[in-house]
């Protein structure tokens, strides 16, 4: 080996080149092509998120940073709120040894507030984020205020109300941030959607101009089996990707849902071709007759459509996600008092409408409402082949059975996402004490 080292690897540029020279001419693409193809397209990926600056992965880890840093403004903003409650005790309080000593505490409490806001303020300095953290910088000059306005005898709730208004502003620069890194991250979610989808329909051709080739040729020969394992890799290939996109996006419901669907399919498609090849393999260089013929087209069929149906899915995913992005960001109102109480009652009424995994769940919404008339079309279809239920056979009771499992699926998906936000400050149940007998 020390003789003969190893050649350097090739440049991305000049492997593309490489593999555009094998696929000249022709008609049956290799297994190494596909190869190669699979090794192009992860570096490719690589030098992309190199070149932005952030993956998904990334984007998501800053979305949590400053959703950290708004929780951290909360627990300020409601020290601040006691600290005024404390204020206005303090003036009740009549004998001067009990109020010096209070007034003392109240100083110290104040000073402690300033540093952790001052703390905050370097950390979402470090996030880039300078507008919030001039807010920031803002309040924790409020507080000194009130602290020398305390040591002066006197009043300090205007300087406390000035910096619970600069905490709330600090919260809503965080919060229009994390909106705009969310629609950066549909971006990127869409894009790769996109990818997927246009691999989908280029596999959809390639399995009808290869059916077409059997039919031409009425047989099968060693080219067919070598182009089909193609195709059947190639399917492999966006299936596997489609599973992993659906893993980034876990926590969106629909989108995952119907992702899995989309691959489901994908590999249902897989197994006909697999099935169709096996066959292949024993028709070889044999002229095919009718009733052979009459099963090619039967496979070929069964095979489009899961892979039409799959293209659908991502195609469906694509259309609600570009109207999302497209839409064009409301007027903020003004900045609420962060440490302001919500009516318990009135937060259990509303639906829970956040965001998971940067997905809203309007968009999941919409989605489904998708996928219910999609539903709704396949199953009259079903009804007005198939009218009379009795006499069905194993595979059609199989399919009604799989369209009313689907349209359980979509029921329990839509309660899940219209179901009220969990309280995160509620206490877990305790478990009940057994009586004594």
């Amino acid at each position: 080996d020390a003789l003969h080292p190893k050649d350097p690897p090739k440049p991305l540029s000049q492997k593309m080149s490489d593999l555009a020279e094998q696929l000249k001419n022709q008609k049956d693409v290799p297994q190494q092509a596909i190869d190669q193809q699979k090794e192009i397209v992860k570096n490719l990926d690589k030098v992309l998120d190199k070149l932005e600056g952030r993956g998904e992965d990334n984007t998501r880890q800053e979305i949590q940073k400053r959703q950290d840093a708004e929780k951290e403004i909360q627990k300020l903003a409601k020290e601040n709120r006691q600290l005024q409650k404390e204020v206005q005790e303090l003036e009740k309080i009549m004998d001067k040894e009990e109020r010096l000593k209070k007034k003392q505490e109240l100083i110290e409490k104040h000073e402690a507030l300033q540093e952790k806001i001052a703390k905050l303020e370097r950390e979402v300095a470090r996030l880039q984020e300078q507008r919030a953290a001039n807010e920031l910088n803002q309040a924790a000059e409020e507080i000194q205020k009130a602290k020398q306005q305390l040591e002066q005898d006197m009043n300090p709730q205007q300087e406390q109300k000035n910096a619970q208004k600069n905490l709330a502003k600090a919260q809503d620069e965080l919060q229009q941030s994390e909106e705009e890194l969310a629609r950066e991250a549909l971006i990127k979610i869409a894009d790769k959607l996109k990818g997927l989808k246009d691999r989908q329909d280029a596999l959809i051709q390639r399995s009808e101009d290869f059916h077409t080739r059997i039919l031409e040729r009425k047989r099968w020969t060693d080219g067919n089996v070598d182009s089909i394992q193609g195709n059947i890799d190639a399917q492999k290939s966006v299936a596997e990707e489609t599973e992993a996109l659906r893993e980034k996006i876990a926590q969106a419901k629909v989108f995952s849902d119907i992702m899995a669907k989309a691959k489901d399919a994908m590999d249902k498609a897989g197994a006909n071709m697999e099935a169709r090849k096996d066959t292949g393999l024993e028709r070889r260089e044999n002229r095919m007759d009718a009733e052979q013929l009459k099963d090619e087209n039967e496979t070929h069929d069964r095979t489009v459509k899961f892979q039409k149906l799959a293209a659908q899915r991502l195609d469906r995913l694509l259309d609600v996600l570009k109207e999302q992005i497209a839409k064009k960001p409301q007027p903020r109102p003004e900045p609420k008092d962060v440490a302001q109480e919500e009516n318990p009652e009135e937060k259990k009424k509303q639906p829970n409408r956040g965001e998971r995994d940067g997905i809203p769940s309007q968009a999941e919404l919409k989605l489904l409402l998708a996928e219910q008339v999609d539903l709704k079309d396949r199953t009259e279809e079903f009804h007005r082949k198939h009218p009379d239920a009795q006499k069905l056979n194993d595979e059609q009771t199989r399919e009604l059975t799989e369209l009313q499992q689907e349209q359980e699926r979509l029921q329990s998906l839509f309660l899940e996402l219209v179901a009220p936000p969990a309280d995160p400050m509620a206490e877990p149940p305790q478990p009940k004490k057994e009586e004594k007998k």
